[in-house]
């Protein structure tokens, strides 16, 4: 890929891989053979452990019964298509790094324009409607521009979130100031509460790292985040009691937050209940949630008995850990873990932020077969020095590096 197509596939991905199509299609479904070809011969080892991964899970889940063989080979090819693009962007981010930061700046401007568009249109009936979404928590209107629901909206606006939070720490520009605001303002237009409530905690953890308030700059950062972050919420509790997120967050610590339950607490419940019709350590295999949990799922909710509604599980933990049983929830963290000290996370901000981020929010939210979550992972394990200059805005020197220059030297950028 030339970076012009890095970038066009980019907006794809950001604004309209879902528009139009049916839901569950997106337009880089529709490219993957396109990836595959273009991958196949460098990630060979990875698509073999891939299948060898499948192989051993549908043996496993064979010997426990296989309800559904449509629906478990379909939901398998839909995760298999998702590890396609996600190996393809991992080799554009380890081959030609310094392209992300520009792409990411692209990105912002182009949802600039899209969340001033939006705001006009937002009474327009036939145009509002594909844009905004009405939220079943005070009927308000949540910002989603061409995605399915607003969380996934704000999730893609993650990585664009922490690349300006960083910039704005070392080069306080009009220019980057202005960009983080409006990404800042689109949060709080999609009100996605866990999303935000994962963007805090991430910045929590990534400066409770007492080795990191040594320096005196970053203990100013850390204290100055806290102070006017506690200062925002104070405010928006006492002069804004009515807004939306306030309500519903204090509907979640009072557990009356049904869409919050759904995500954080119920999932595990659910899951714990399903896992009880097969062996609970293999799982009960891909694409069978809808298959052997849709009586309990329906039930806990008051569905009813109509098979016409979709059941899911909004965790994406929760839905490996029914799926692939305790092994798989095992291998999974087990695989963060590991990779977060094998690629030195910790030794970049901008990595470390993304890193906790999605390891929180992958137990509040989002799905097994979920793409962005996985970029994020990929963003965060990606252990490149010029990947690491770049979104810290160094790459406009044009400069290249040293073979000796050391981990330490890259962190702050």
């Amino acid at each position: 890929m030339r970076v012009k197509v890095f970038v066009l596939i980019a907006i794809i991905y950001f604004f309209f891989n879902s528009f139009g199509l049916p839901l569950g299609l997106t337009y880089l479904m529709l490219l993957s053979p396109l990836f595959f070809l273009n991958t196949i011969q460098r990630y060979f080892k990875f698509y073999l452990f891939f299948g060898a991964m499948a192989l051993f899970y549908f043996v496993a889940h064979s010997l426990s019964g296989i309800e559904n063989s449509f629906e478990y080979f379909k939901s398998l090819t839909l995760h298999f298509i998702v590890a396609i693009i996600a190996v393809s962007f991992f080799d554009q981010l380890k081959r030609k790094p310094f392209q992300v930061a520009h792409t990411i700046e692209v990105l912002a401007i182009l949802n600039m324009i899209a969340m001033v568009f939006a705001l006009f249109v937002i009474a327009v009936p036939v145009i509002g409607s594909k844009i905004w979404r009405i939220s079943a928590f005070g009927g308000v209107k949540q910002l989603r521009i061409l995605v399915y629901e607003p969380s996934y909206y704000a999730l893609l606006l993650v990585p664009i979130f922490f690349y300006f939070y960083g910039l704005i720490l070392s080069s306080k520009s009009v220019r980057n100031i202005f960009l983080f605001s409006t990404v800042v303002l689109s949060f709080l237009l999609s009100r996605s509460l866990g999303v935000i409530a994962a963007i805090v905690l991430s910045i929590a953890i990534y400066y409770w790292d007492f080795s990191l308030l040594k320096k005196k700059k970053n203990l100013y950062i850390a204290v100055g985040f806290f102070g006017l972050g506690s200062i925002v919420l104070i405010c928006l509790f006492v002069f804004f009691p009515e807004y939306v997120l306030v309500q519903r967050t204090l509907s979640f610590l009072k557990g009356e937050d049904i869409s919050g339950l759904a995500r954080v607490l119920d999932p595990w419940t659910l899951g714990a209940e399903i896992l009880q019709q097969k062996n609970s350590f293999f799982g009960i295999g891909w694409g069978h949630i809808k298959i052997l949990g849709h009586e309990i799922i329906s039930e806990h909710y008051n569905y009813g008995k109509s098979l016409n509604i979709r059941v899911t599980i909004p965790n994406a933990s929760a839905e490996i850990f029914i799926l692939l049983g305790y092994l798989g929830l095992l291998i999974k963290i087990f695989l963060e873990i590991y990779l977060y000290k094998k690629t030195k996370v910790k030794y970049s901000r901008f990595r470390s932020l993304i890193f906790w981020f999605i390891f929180v929010y992958q137990f509040t939210g989002s799905f097994s077969s979920n793409l962005a979550e996985y970029v994020l992972w990929i963003l965060a394990f990606t252990k490149v020095e010029e990947f690491d200059f770049a979104v810290q805005r160094v790459l406009h020197l044009k400069f290249s590096l040293k073979n000796n220059t050391s981990q330490n030297q890259i962190e702050e950028g």
